[in-house]
């Protein structure tokens, strides 16, 4: 389940947050936590938690520089397509999927997965 959270709890206000659970059996099974943030750990995406994200892995903060979930929900609105793919990543045999990725960095640096 993913539920699109605004200010103000109707339709039309401006989005504060993303949270998806799951659910299996009848049981709510709830979205890991962001564990690599200490006490910005979250289990949905909301502002802080990007811009925590982004300051954890030494990244520019393009989320608020381009508005942040406001300027998200407002894009919403207009219509979306999701579009996923997944390819054969010859280069580097796509570990970054399911391995210990970039190879020549130590599993303890944030970002090597």
């Amino acid at each position: 389940v993913t539920q699109f959270l605004t200010v103000d709890g109707t339709d039309s206000g401006d989005l504060k947050e993303i949270r998806r659970f799951y659910v299996q059996d009848g049981k709510e099974i709830p979205n890991s936590r962001a564990t690599i943030l200490g006490a910005d750990a979250g289990n949905s995406i909301t502002d802080g938690l990007c811009s925590a994200q982004k300051t954890a892995f030494g990244d520019v903060d393009h989320h608020a520089q381009l508005g942040g979930l406001k300027k998200m929900g407002e894009a919403l609105d207009r219509g979306m397509v999701l579009v996923l793919s997944l390819w054969d990543d010859s280069q580097v045999n796509m570990l970054w999927l399911d391995a210990a990725y970039p190879t020549n960095e130590p599993l303890s640096k944030p970002g090597v997965a």
